[in-house]
């Protein structure tokens, strides 16, 4: 198979274009690192993948068959550690998703935290022990956000990767998928923009926790207002 990697950060919007890349002809596109994803993804391929390392899947799935199923799968720079960023430039071009609005990602990164969950669908969900809500979280959250955004911003500075903005994702679909279409297709897949386009427009707003993100707005908002999006300055 072949594998499309997505360079990302955390609540950037990167299942809801998985989402997407699943309706338009993906046989799968999520985390490979998640835990259930790993569960789903060993049943389907009847293997071991569970306590596998990040490479060892990676190489797993580039040699199953058919060559002509293709898979993307999420990478946070936190996930890579010791591997080369060649890694992920093997056979097509990566994807890069990036969110313009620093502080709504911080907000939704600290929700995340704070509720234990990441998603509002249980069965996609791993859930993780809360944490209390407090400066010392907020504050912890916009280090490590930032920290991932400018080492991805290093990292594929010079690189060939194919570009998306959440916000232009959401607020174009259309064009943004069209575009993403014309990259799949040098690596010979017959991506279906339409139908991925129509999945983002059928999306409810993601308003999971929505009382919960506006409590973080109001409180902390002597450290969310000043936020400027890394790389953006």
């Amino acid at each position: 198979m072949k594998l499309i990697p997505l360079f990302t950060v955390p609540r950037s919007g990167s299942e809801l274009l998985c989402n997407a890349l699943r309706a338009g002809g993906l046989r799968y596109a999520a985390e490979l690192n998640h835990p259930g994803y790993r569960k789903i993804l060993a049943q389907e391929f009847g293997a071991e993948l569970e306590d596998m390392s990040l490479q060892k899947m990676i190489s797993f799935f580039e040699k199953s068959p058919p060559k002509t199923d293709h898979i993307a799968f999420k990478v946070f720079y936190s996930d890579i550690h010791d591997l080369s960023i060649e890694t992920f430039f093997a056979s097509i071009t990566p994807l890069y998703l990036e969110r313009s609005d620093f502080a709504s990602q911080v907000v939704s990164f600290v929700a995340m935290s704070t509720s234990g969950r990441a998603l509002d669908n249980s069965s996609q969900t791993i859930r993780n022990p809360p944490r209390m809500l407090d400066e010392g979280l907020v504050k912890a959250s916009i280090a490590f956000l930032r920290h991932e955004r400018r080492m991805w911003a290093k990292m594929l500075a010079e690189r060939n990767v194919f570009r998306i903005m959440t916000e232009d994702l959401i607020g174009d679909p259309d064009y943004v998928l069209e575009e993403a279409a014309k990259n799949f297709s040098n690596s010979g897949l017959n991506f279906d923009w339409r139908l991925a386009a129509q999945t983002i427009r059928k999306s409810l707003p993601y308003d999971q926790d929505a009382k919960l993100k506006a409590r973080i707005r109001s409180k902390y908002a002597y450290l969310l207002d000043t936020l400027i999006a890394p790389g953006h300055r």
